[in-house]
């Protein structure tokens, strides 16, 4: 008895996939092309100027303040009766060494970060129009695989008339690219 339900159970579930694979749209996506391509824009290009220039300003206020806290540090010991005062000098050296230091890596941190949150941005754009051309070729089933170089792709089939659907370059449009194959 066991074993009829598990074959009329197998049985079931092989006539359920089959009137279900008649809605069930295959077509292909590779992504890299595109995601190239939106690396490569003059946007992404224009980003990464700004943020330079940013970093760039950036860096310079620190080195101005460290060259004046240096100086102001350097005369305030000098002007002391401190006994010492080459180590004083050195010490107080060190610590505003180690301060801007951790300054300058926290700018590059920061800009980091920032550069990282605008490839999501880019990635989250290009999922959001994958989605939008999925949905506008009524496409079912979304099975990710990958190429043998690694490249990851998105397949979609269609079982009803034995074809795929290609729409790396309906998403390239989408994202005003040109086209990709």
């Amino acid at each position: 008895m066991k074993r009829r339900t598990q074959i009329f159970t197998a049985l079931l579930a092989a006539v359920t996939f089959s009137m279900q694979s008649q809605d069930l749209k295959i077509g292909l996506l590779n992504k890299q092309p595109i995601l190239e391509q939106m690396y490569n824009s003059q946007s992404t290009v224009n980003f990464h100027t700004i943020v330079d220039k940013e970093v760039k300003v950036q860096q310079e206020k620190i080195w101005e303040n460290y060259q004046k806290q240096k100086n102001l540090l350097t005369q305030k010991i000098m002007a002391s009766q401190s006994g010492n005062k080459n180590e004083l000098i050195n010490a107080t050296l060190d610590s505003l060494n180690r301060a801007t230091n951790a300054a300058m890596e926290t700018l590059q941190t920061t800009a980091q970060n920032r550069v990282q949150r605008f490839y999501d941005q880019l990635l989250q754009k290009l999922d959001n129009a994958v989605a939008t051309v999925v949905k506008e070729k009524k496409i079912k089933h979304v099975i990710p695989a990958t190429t043998d170089q690694g490249e990851k792709v998105i397949l979609y089939l269609d079982q009803q008339t034995s074809s795929a659907y290609n729409i790396t370059a309906d998403v390239a449009k989408l994202l005003g690219l040109t086209n990709h194959n």
